[in-house]
């Protein structure tokens, strides 16, 4: 899996759709190694340790630096005298840029993201912090999936080790399971928050979706987060630029069963789906009759109903 300053170039600079196609790989992919090595009984694991290790390593700290450089760069967009955020590969955090002003949030272009370590960012056709936030916005609801499982949240908490349980996993599963439970509260407050804007907005469509990805992790509320402690310094901002997860469309077309974990195809910017031909009016595609029929029974009936 590519490093966390690689990573979030690949998804700063690349071609949207693609970027967007790689991020949700990798997330399916982190989220399903972690459901399948949880599963597991000390005496499987040794084997599937080091690759377990090499996919997941990484994956938390990345989501981590991602979320407090889009909370930093939110925070400075909204402030008029604040210089805009760039996030850089050497340092790993946000930094400012004197050669912008907040006033770029307006539409002119804001400093260069995740500039590659030792060179001269590439010639760029678009904005590359904005499309970092977008991505952002698009991944969170895969993200936030991802963190519920890492953390043992979706299986009640993980238990404590075993005394004679190998030593590889318990470290393994103490550093991914610290880092997420960490992010998950973070995550299911910046969706609490989307959700609140939607209601003040009056914005049903928007609001129903955010409710649906605070259901899909465990189905937490999340109201109890928003004004509670832990609450960060432009998280409301950050809330309000967003993309609802009702539009990820605008980014990708991925297939409309949460749980779906297919890899086929070279890539989730190319694979054929079917949009649903219920009276939803094809609002949502699947990639196959069992991820239609998945999703059909996980609500969709219902939704399909209100849209006649």
């Amino acid at each position: 899996m590519p490093s966390g300053p690689v990573l979030l170039q690949l998804l700063a600079y690349g071609e949207e759709r693609q970027a967007a196609a790689l991020m949700l790989t990798l997330t399916k992919l982190a989220t399903e190694v972690v459901v399948d090595i949880n599963a597991l009984p000390n005496a499987e694991y040794e084997q599937h340790a080091d690759s377990a290790a090499a996919v997941l390593g990484g994956f938390a700290p990345t989501l981590s630096t991602w979320h407090d450089w889009a909370v930093a760069y939110a925070a400075a967009a909204e402030a008029a005298k604040q210089e805009l955020p760039a996030f850089t590969a050497t340092s790993g955090h946000a930094s400012s840029s004197s050669s912008s002003s907040a006033g770029d949030a307006a539409g002119t272009a804001a400093p260069a993201a995740a500039p590659l370590r030792g060179a001269t960012p590439p010639a760029c056709p678009h904005d590359p912090n904005r499309q970092l936030l977008r991505l952002y916005g698009f991944a969170l609801p895969h993200l936030l999936r991802f963190c519920w499982h890492a953390s043992g949240a979706a299986d009640g908490g993980l238990p404590p080790p075993e005394e004679d349980a190998q030593e590889q996993r318990n470290g393994v599963h103490a550093n991914l399971q610290h880092s997420t439970s960490l992010m998950l509260p973070r995550m299911q407050r910046l969706v609490a928050m989307g959700r609140r804007r939607a209601q003040d907005r009056g914005d049903t469509r928007a609001e129903g979706s955010w409710t649906g990805v605070l259901g899909r992790a465990g189905g937490v509320d999340g109201e109890g987060l928003v004004g509670g402690a832990g609450k960060e310094s432009g998280e409301e901002e950050l809330a309000e630029l967003l993309l609802p997860p009702c539009d990820a469309g605008e980014v990708l077309l991925v297939c409309g069963n949460p749980e779906c974990d297919s890899f086929e195809g070279h890539s989730e910017a190319g694979r054929g789906l079917k949009r649903c031909g219920g009276r939803c009016g094809g609002a949502v595609a699947y990639c196959c009759a069992a991820c239609q029929k998945a999703h059909w029974s996980a609500g969709h009936r219902e939704e399909c109903g209100k849209r006649a």
